[in-house]
């Protein structure tokens, strides 16, 4: 009662400027801003962010002549949408990777839609509290969560800006035909399908307007003077509109075309999904989005694919929408913002419904972010109506409306709270759904970058279970379980996943330093190069073939594919690092100490390019590549990062020492170097440590070509 009350009292105080357009549009805004401000202090998410933003060098980049003529060209993530890749480098321009300045660049988009709708709805319709009521629905439902709150989903809300100035250009141009009026709005649906190929079914939204609320299909419900209008008049009407819109048709066709191409892998992929539980997912996915907008329950990032959908299901979803659709025609001519509003929501959803390529998800939150818009209308404009005909107080109506807006706005707040980050994220996906392969398989990625790696070994292990043939998730099974020296199993993950996909090159590489890490190099180098064969240009392969041949002591082999790999990648200390191995193993001691000078100059803190560049200036024959002062210095720092734990470069230090000439340290260097490799099992390195051992006592440095 308490908070009936209050909203009593709120109404009441702003009832004095509820008609004012400017007091409604800041009332939207704040509502909006208050509900959403919370994402300022979001993360990025590992679900479509990395490609858009965080490991997409390009757009990192921000707004440059050549980058924008990227965007015009890449079907990059299977749609051609450049307007979409220019906001996110114009993003990086501004903000660079503040994920909170990228959130916030969605919700000034919510926000601003949320204030077009209100605007056009009450442009077409004059009416005033209805059109603000739909678009608080709209900026407020917790459906419309993730097209706002996921960075990557710009998409959405900057292609839905553009749908709602093609509209408001579209009464502008109703209420006085101009060409220049006309243009703009077309205009406008250009740069629509620029930002979402989604647009495509807008054209037909203009002709549902054109029969309401602007009444230019008068023919279809009225009589004339003269009595009933001929059937003739009816279609001649229909058809002078659609000729009107023939050039939205024709850019219409054309991104389709596009879209069908640049979709071609995705829908190559989608054939996995049978046909008939693709038709059978149509009708429920309908019934289910009406279910969540009405219920507002277990909203998260992804629902998948059931095995197969039960034929009652399906029978009843079907039925309901027939039953639906029958009422929206019988009401045609009395209430004909019914039968708009929900050819509104069918038609600019079925762009979505997977009968062709959209994804793996069998519905989707971010698709409503349009289609709810009839649905809004309907439920408002048949509230409307229905009270009109009962004796409700004005200030109970309102009163009941703002409770439903309060309500929408706190479950909406509570379901943004899951968009803080990845592990949330996929967190509460799990929680919400049943055999959710992608949604265990994500949440173990974020587990594994949060080094929570016990965790994240339970979600790969689900992920492979629900869904047998993800290759990825095998993969990373296989990599957390040779993090826990589980090398067999991982092995096996790593054959399961070859098996599923033989030509992945990924898997010749997990594959090849799973044999690696059990002294199997010959058949790693196997592996690595059938990778090099998949991808040619891909530098890690290139390394991972360098460093499996050196291995085998092919230093000539591995100067060819590491030198590749270099070129590929020029900044990579780890290539360096291993070219000095490979040349250094092929006697070219000079390229050797290049090459880990480059690799300590691109990483100061490595420990074992300073353990072998202190190496050679220590004990190499050759007195013009020597140098005892900086061999000590090196070997130091590289004791120093590895907390004095390792034999083998406290035995460099000892070296170095006795090529400084200081014989004494080289001694008691030499015993800890020792006594650690004994201490440690290394019994090969604790008697070569005795014979240097030998030397240093008789003052004499130690002259070697190789490393110890």
């Amino acid at each position: 009662m308490n908070l009936l009350r209050s909203i009593v009292a709120f109404v009441r105080r702003i009832d004095l400027g509820y008609r004012t357009p400017i007091l409604i549009c800041v009332l939207l805004a704040m509502a909006t801003l208050a509900v959403y401000w919370q994402v300022r202090t979001y993360d990025f998410v590992n679900y479509d962010d990395p490609i858009y933003i965080t490991e997409n060098p390009i757009v990192q980049r921000g707004i440059t002549f050549r980058n924008i003529l990227w965007a015009l060209t890449t079907a990059y993530v299977a749609y051609w949408h450049p307007l979409t890749w220019t906001s996110h480098m114009l993003d990086c321009e501004l903000w660079g990777l503040n994920a909170g300045a990228h959130h916030l660049t969605n919700v000034a988009f919510h926000v601003a839609n949320t204030l077009l709708l209100f605007l056009v709805l009450w442009r077409l319709t004059d009416r005033l509290e209805r059109s603000a009521f739909v678009a608080a629905l709209f900026a407020l439902h917790p459906l419309h969560v993730e097209s706002v709150a996921w960075i990557a989903e710009r998409k959405d809300v900057l292609s839905t800006f553009l749908w709602l100035l093609t509209m408001y250009a579209y009464a502008a141009y109703v209420r006085g035909p101009t060409f220049q009026r006309y243009l703009i709005a077309f205009f406008c649906f250009a740069l629509g399908l620029l930002s979402k190929p989604m647009l495509v079914t807008l054209p037909f939204v203009l002709l549902l307007m054109d029969y309401w609320p602007l009444g230019r299909l008068k023919s279809f419900s009225t009589r004339g003077s003269a009595g009933e209008v001929s059937a003739g008049s009816h279609w001649k009407a229909l058809r002078g509109l659609v000729l009107e819109k023939l050039p939205f048709f024709a850019l219409m066709i054309v991104s389709c075309a596009i879209t069908l191409v640049t979709t071609k892998s995705a829908m190559l992929s989608l054939e996995k999904l049978p046909l008939g539980l693709r038709l059978a997912n149509v009708p429920i996915s309908y019934v289910r989005y009406l279910g969540k907008a009405l219920f507002m329950e277990d909203m998260t990032v992804l629902y998948p694919f059931p095995n197969q959908w039960e034929t009652w299901k399906v029978a009843g979803a079907s039925t309901l929408l027939l039953c639906i659709s029958a009422v929206a025609i019988i009401t045609l001519r009395r209430r004909p913002y019914i039968i708009v509003g929900w050819l509104w929501f069918l038609g600019t959803l079925v762009p979505t419904l997977n009968v062709v390529a959209a994804g793996f998800q069998s519905i989707a939150d971010r698709y409503t972010y349009v289609p709810l818009i009839g649905i809004f209308m309907v439920v408002v404009w048949g509230a409307a109506d229905l009270l009109q005909q009962w004796p409700v107080p004005r200030i109970a109506i309102r009163s009941a409306g703002f409770l439903v807006i309060l309500i929408c706005s706190s479950v909406t707040f509570t379901q943004l709270t899951h968009w803080q980050n990845s592990v949330t994220l996929w967190t509460h996906a799990v929680a919400v759904t049943s055999d959710n392969a992608i949604a265990h398989y994500n949440l173990g990625t974020a587990l594994t970058k949060e080094h929570r790696m016990q965790e994240s070994l339970h979600h790969y292990e689900e992920a492979v279970r629900i869904k047998p043939d993800y290759v990825q998730a095998h993969l990373n099974l296989g990599a957390t379980l040779m993090h826990f020296g589980r090398v067999q199993e991982a092995t096996n993950s790593f054959a399961t996943a070859l098996g599923i996909e033989p030509d992945y090159d990924q898997s010749h590489r997990c594959m090849g330093a799973a044999l690696l890490a059990v002294g199997q190099p010959e058949a790693a180098a196997s592996h690595f190069a059938k990778a090099v064969a998949i991808s040619p240009t891909n530098a890690v392969v290139r390394f991972n073939l360098g460093v499996a041949l050196l291995q085998q002591g092919h230093s000539k082999k591995a100067i060819t594919q590491l030198a590749e790999a270099r070129r590929l990648d020029p900044v990579s200390p780890e290539i360096h690092f291993y070219l000095g191995q490979a040349y250094f193993g092929d006697g070219q001691v000079k390229e050797a100490v290049v090459h880990y000078r480059e690799a300590l100059r691109l990483r100061a803190h490595f420990p074992a390019a300073l353990n072998d560049l202190a190496w050679i200036l220590a004990t190499h024959p050759d007195a013009a590549l020597r140098n005892g002062v900086e061999a000590v210095r090196l070997a130091e720092k590289a004791c120093e990062l590895t907390s004095h734990q390792q034999p083998q470069l406290i035995g460099t230090l000892a070296a170095a020492y006795a090529e400084a000439g200081d014989f004494n340290k080289a001694v008691s260097t030499g015993q800890k170097a020792r006594d650690l490799a004994e201490a440690s099992g290394e019994k090969n390195l604790a008697a070569k440590n005795e014979k240097l051992l030998e030397q240093y006592r008789a003052g004499k440095p130690y002259r070697e070509t190789g490393p110890l």
